[in-house]
């Protein structure tokens, strides 16, 4: 069915079918890009490239351009996702606006619970791999030691968009305090969406609290249960039937 739709000129069946084959390991790559399946849907990909005009296709040739490795390729990368946005702000200019169209300021507040702060509802995705722009490139950014703009796009895939592996990585490059409220925000998003390394680090995190002085009996006995939740969490089978469900 995919490979029907992408041979009818179906622009996103093509590009699912080259994700699919850009995901395939290393060592099947040199059969898989032999076969006429292949060269036939890079060729389709390669004309929709030409247009420069779907910020989802010029998404996937950063995406596959980063995992080619060389700092020559990151480079081209960036320059790919970049030109994405481009496109995706040309189209918009053209067209209605959307109430969800545009980029958002957010605002953290603080929530009814001390420990955490209140997030703003996300928006809607402005091109379906937008999340992966995000991530990709904020990745190539940290990689480079560009932190402060690798950070404000895991803020996009996080704040704006919800994605629990941008609320993990935005987590890991914050300033201040290791349990601030702020923190402790972004790292339960994560873990409630089944990233392992947030469920262990809001275990210690938990741990931490039980043993500040001065702590009600009480008290102490709770953040020491939801210490030893969260790293069974991190470590048992429940963590994978989140994932899981995330998934679907």
């Amino acid at each position: 069915m995919l490979r029907s739709a992408s041979e009818l000129g179906y622009d996103p069946s093509t590009l699912t079918l080259v994700r699919i084959f850009s995901s395939i390991p290393a060592a099947m790559q040199t059969k898989v890009t032999a076969s006429k399946m292949f060269t036939d849907a890079d060729a389709r990909f390669q004309k929709i490239l030409r247009k420069a005009t779907d910020p989802d296709a010029l998404t996937l040739q950063g995406m596959i351009l980063a995992k080619q490795g060389p700092q020559s390729h990151d480079r081209l990368a960036l320059d790919s996702f970049r030109r994405a946005e481009k496109a995706w702000e040309a189209e918009a200019q053209s067209s209605t606006p959307s109430p969800a169209s545009g980029r958002r300021s957010f605002s953290i507040e603080e929530g009814a619970d001390p420990d955490y702060v209140g997030l703003p509802e996300p928006r809607e995705p402005r091109w379906e791999w937008e999340v992966t722009w995000a991530l990709e490139q904020a990745r190539i950014l940290q990689k480079q030691k560009r932190t402060e703009e690798a950070r404000d796009l895991y803020r996009v895939a996080a704040l704006e968009l919800d994605n629990p592996q941008g609320f993990w990585n935005l987590s890991c490059l914050m300033d201040g305090p290791r349990d601030s409220p702020e923190r402790r925000t972004y790292l339960l998003k994560a873990a409630i969406s089944g990233v392992q390394e947030a469920c262990r680090e809001l275990g210690v995190l938990e741990k931490m609290a039980a043993e500040r002085e001065g702590l009600a009996d009480k008290d102490r006995a709770s953040r020491e249960m939801m210490s030893q939740e969260w790293f069974r969490l991190a470590d048992g089978e429940d963590l994978k039937s989140i994932q899981h469900e995330d998934e679907e």
